[in-house]
């Protein structure tokens, strides 16, 4: 089975995404999500293998574990997913929702792991002054 790449349409990147690939490839999860340190009030809360264990809102203290894990690490998330299509048997909301939400669900009974490109450049031009920004990099 193939997997494929989402990207959320608000994000440029010139980060390594054959290393993301290689990972993926290399731990056949249902799923493979872009992380870095970055200051966030949201973090993913990830465990020494870079599996996504839970969420943490940094504001307001608000935790979601999917995995009791020891010594979490918070990760940022980048919005670039790689994916298997057998993740979509496991997506059960429709309308709008958050995916986070459900790779929370998922990563209860799956491995969703995290690739981690802390480093690389990766810019969110959602909105109009961050794309003067980005035009100075792409």
């Amino acid at each position: 089975e193939k997997s494929f790449l989402v990207m959320n349409v608000d994000i440029l990147t010139k980060m390594n995404l054959q290393k993301m690939i290689d990972i993926h490839t290399q731990n056949n999860p249902i799923a493979t999500l872009a992380v870095r340190d970055r200051n966030s009030s949201r973090c993913l809360l990830l465990n020494y293998k870079n599996e996504l264990c839970g969420w943490r809102n940094k504001n307001t203290q608000e935790e979601r574990i999917s995995r009791m894990e020891k010594d979490l690490i918070e990760k940022s998330f980048s919005g670039i997913h790689l994916l298997k299509p057998t993740i979509f048997e496991h997506i059960t909301q429709t309308g709008k929702f958050s995916i986070i939400d459900s790779y929370l669900e998922i990563a209860k009974t799956n491995i969703i792991q995290c690739a981690d490109h802390t480093g690389e450049l990766l810019m969110d031009v959602g909105k109009p002054e961050s794309i003067l920004e980005a035009e100075k990099y792409f």
